[in-house]
């Protein structure tokens, strides 16, 4: 059965040239057409320049929404990414932020998340501000939001690896979903194994638990791809009155090639090495393979995912790829999409976002400016 990837790619705030290197098992086709460029280029409005792009959503209509942390606002935009107005300020009053980390919608509410004054604005979608929730500060639930949406009536889930270290060692916790009532006052139920992810040394383990990685929910089951990607997802599923796990075999490439490389000395670090630091020490070492993103489509279980690459005598940059699975959980192909320098990715995951609409979102860095493009995929068969 042949099958046919159409990449339709709007985008919103950066032009780009698209090099496509498609696999033997799948042929792919892409088109550009009705993109515009805000955000990357001298002379634009401060409306349209990012410094800390923190988090975006979208509300039923398409509208957009990017929180900023450089400037401690939200600023939404209409469908094609004409500036519409900005929502919050700098600051302690109501509705304003002093550490603006995270949003997301919910009953055509737009929730913000401020760590700092461990409270949670809702603001109505012209931007007036609803209530303030107050979080518990011995939670510290806010600190480590990746992603959040409704779950079973009024209820949120969380999707967090807790931790901690020295003093803080008895924050740390192994659960990766954590359900909270609806004013994030108390935590209902947490399942979910970060030690599912099998990572071996503490450089792996470190770097994963502050990022994770991604997930998308069918039904009971919730999807996992680790943020440094081994080629398998997990499965998390609730049968028998418990939490399952079913690990998902992804694309062949991984091997003959380590996800990750910890290096226990200085020998072998260059500048694709990355550091992490906790009380007991620091680690170093090189990520190979990154999750970017994971959602369903069309009745497909897609995942998008970065491979470092070589690009000259001593560069490097990333691969952006696509592999995909059918319901049963079949790896059903992969194809190569897109490169990028080694500097021009966002913050993970890369591709953070889907709206009502089909179109998905990612965030990259150009010429020191963070951007957001916005695309839309079509599997044909």
């Amino acid at each position: 059965m042949d099958r046919k990837i159409i990449f339709l790619f709007f985008l919103l705030f950066s032009s780009v040239n698209i090099v496509a290197q498609p696999s033997p098992a799948v042929e792919t086709e892409f088109v550009l057409g009705d993109y515009s460029t805000l955000g990357n280029h001298s002379g634009d409005s401060l409306e349209y320049i990012f410094g800390d792009i923190r988090s975006f959503t979208t509300d039923s209509k398409g509208n957009i929404y990017v929180a900023d942390a450089s400037t401690q606002d939200i600023r939404k935009y209409n469908p094609k990414g004409k500036f519409i107005s900005r929502i919050g300020r700098r600051g302690r009053g109501p509705g304003e932020f002093l550490e603006l980390s995270y949003i997301f919608m919910s009953e055509n509410k737009l929730y913000a998340a401020d760590p700092m004054q461990f409270r949670i604005s809702v603001f109505n979608l012209e931007g007036e501000l609803l209530k303030t929730i107050i979080t518990p500060k011995r939670s510290q639930v806010l600190n480590f939001f990746r992603k959040v949406e409704p779950y079973q009536s009024k209820n949120f889930i969380v999707f967090y690896k807790q931790w901690g270290a020295g003093k803080w060692a008895k924050f740390n916790k192994d659960e990766i979903f954590h359900v909270w009532n609806s004013d994030f006052s108390q935590e209902l139920e947490s399942f979910g194994s970060f030690e599912a992810f099998g990572y071996k040394d503490n450089f792996a383990r470190l770097m994963a638990q502050s990022r994770l990685g991604s997930y998308v929910r069918e039904n009971n089951t919730f999807i996992v791809a680790p943020y440094i990607y081994q080629g398998e997802l997990l499965a998390f599923s609730w049968e028998n009155n418990e939490w399952q796990l079913e690990k998902v075999k992804g694309n062949k490439l991984f091997l003959n090639n380590p996800a990750y490389e910890a290096l226990t000395t200085d020998d072998g670090r260059d500048d694709t090495s990355y550091i992490t630091s906790t009380y007991d020490g620091s680690y170093y070492g090189k990520i190979n393979y990154k999750d970017a993103g994971l959602f369903t489509h069309d009745g497909y279980l897609i995942h998008f995912l970065l491979k470092k690459i070589k690009t000259g005598k001593t560069s490097y940059g990333w691969e952006l790829g696509i592999e995909f699975f059918n319901s049963e959980f079949e790896h059903m192909g992969y194809t190569a999409l897109r490169k990028f320098g080694y500097g021009e990715l966002g913050r993970p995951p890369m591709i953070a976002h889907r709206d009502d609409n089909g179109y998905y979102y990612m965030r990259l860095r150009k010429n020191g400016a963070e951007v957001i493009e916005k695309f839309r995929l079509t599997l044909l068969e």
